[in-house]
């Protein structure tokens, strides 16, 4: 986890580390996930 744990908890988020997840007051979540290289960011997203 990085620059997350600066502003997630700002915003009510609570880190689950072992999942790498984060869930907010509102139940919306966010998951991290390790990419290889720059271009594997690209392909995540579909581009």
């Amino acid at each position: 986890m990085g620059r997350q744990l600066a502003v997630f908890p700002l915003a009510g988020g609570i880190p689950q580390v072992s999942s790498l997840k984060w869930t907010f007051p509102s139940g919306a979540y966010a998951v991290m996930r390790h990419l290889k290289n720059d271009a594997a960011a690209l392909e995540w997203q579909g581009l």
